[in-house]
């Protein structure tokens, strides 16, 4: 836990009770805690009051979650952490027409079964109709 969260939950304020505070965004404040943003003077000048530490003191400790989290960053994942990417085969055009087509006809047949709300029906077939057409123009082009 950072020297920030400590002493902000210590002062029993919630990040957004501390920004309104230190006239600071919430955003800044996470960064901070989180060692995404580094420490300045300022920073601390406008936190340390409203949470009873010293500007030093903030800045210390921003400075050694700044390393440690630059080590963190340094270091490489073993091979055991690593998950392997999931290979697929890209479809041939012939499988992607056939794809269209076939969800051409499940549009329709969910019009036909009123699946599909009325309202939508003429809009769904529209879709449909565009779908076939593609489809069959992909097998044409073959």
């Amino acid at each position: 836990m950072s020297k920030l969260k400590e002493a902000r939950t210590s002062a029993g304020l919630t990040q957004k009770a501390l920004a309104e505070k230190s006239g600071l965004s919430v955003n800044v404040i996470r960064s901070l805690e989180q060692g995404k943003k580094e420490w300045t003077r300022e920073l601390a000048e406008q936190l340390a009051p409203h949470l009873g530490v010293s500007v030093e003191a903030l800045i210390r400790s921003g400075k050694k979650a700044d390393s440690a989290t630059s080590k963190k960053k340094q270091t490489k994942p073993s091979s055991a952490q690593t998950t392997p990417k999931k290979r697929t085969r890209k479809k041939s055009k012939r499988e992607t027409a056939s794809s269209l087509i076939r969800m051409a006809k499940e549009l329709v047949t969910m019009v036909d079964d009123a699946s599909i709300p009325e309202p939508y029906h003429h809009e769904v077939l529209k879709m449909a109709y565009r779908l076939s057409n593609i489809g069959t123009e992909m097998q044409g082009k073959e």
